[in-house]
C-alpha cells in the first residue's frame, strides 16, 4: 500500500477540493491491479523490493550524515559566540 502511495498510483483517484481522499472502491481496484502485476512476474518484484530496500538504507545513511554535519556546524558557530 505504501509503495502504491509513493508511486502516486492513487493520484488519478483523488477526490475532494480541500481535503483530498480516495474512495475505498478505488483503493481496492488499485490494489488488485498491483497484485496482478506482482503475481505475473514475482522475480522482477523481488528485484525491485531489494533495490528499494538498498535505496532506503542509503537514504537513512545520508540523513545521519546530514545530521552529523549540521551538529558540527552548530558546534563551530557556538565556539565563536
Amino acid at each position: 500500500m505504501y509503495s502504491l502511495w509513493q508511486s502516486n498510483a492513487f493520484y488519478p483517484f483523488l477526490r475532494g477540493s480541500v481535503i483530498p481522499f480516495v474512495v475505498l472502491r478505488d483503493v481496492k481496484s488499485c490494489l488488485l491491479d498491483a497484485l496482478a502485476k506482482v503475481e505475473a512476474s514475482p522475480a522482477q518484484f523481488e528485484k525491485v523490493v531489494t533495490a528499494l530496500q538498498s535505496l532506503e538504507a542509503m537514504e537513512k545513511q545520508n540523513k545521519q550524515n546530514l545530521l552529523i554535519i549540521s551538529k558540527a556546524m552548530q558546534m563551530l558557530f557556538y565556539k565563536y559566540l
